[in-house]
């Protein structure tokens, strides 16, 4: 497959955890959108990249789903085909401002995360069996950045 070279540059962003999710008002409705770390990048094929490799069966149709929160919703709104998301729209307006507060520090994040080492390998406490183990990281960013990690990774 060949792919253009604002493609590659979203591939490229994707592959090194420059992405954070979002929830922007776009007509229609609001909508669940995976976007770069980097205000000053073009998030079109970005989303699309992560949403082809993220919606399952259960998720694919969220919008048409019953949901108890807003953030359960938009959870599911980001692994679904469009992303959008069915509810009050003060509270979509009040939680994208708090997202938008949240991933302010996106870029400090990114290289926090690109700290983080896993370990699998065989435990010596354990008998032998194998294990995933990785050292505690320091600070407050260190541990979001491991929280960030395990929404890749779903183990962790």
């Amino acid at each position: 497959m060949k792919f253009s070279p604002r493609q590659r540059e979203a591939l490229a962003i994707i592959a090194a955890g420059g992405i954070i999710p979002g929830l922007e008002k776009e007509d229609g409705g609001w909508y669940a959108r995976w976007r770069a770390a980097d205000a000053s990048v073009d998030n079109g094929w970005i989303d699309e990249f992560v949403r082809r490799f993220t919606v399952t069966r259960l998720s694919e149709d969220a919008e048409d789903q019953r949901h108890e929160t807003l953030h359960d919703a938009w959870l599911l709104a980001l692994r679904s085909r469009t992303g959008l998301v069915k509810w009050d729209a003060a509270e979509c307006a009040a939680f994208s401002a708090e997202l938008a507060g949240w991933s302010g520090n996106a870029a400090e994040d990114r290289a926090a995360r690109s700290a983080i080492r896993f370990k699998f390998g065989p435990s010596a406490e354990r008998g032998g069996e194998f294990e995933i183990a990785c050292g505690t990281p320091a600070g407050a960013r260190g541990l979001r950045a491991l929280g960030q990690a395990a929404w890749v990774w779903r183990p962790l």
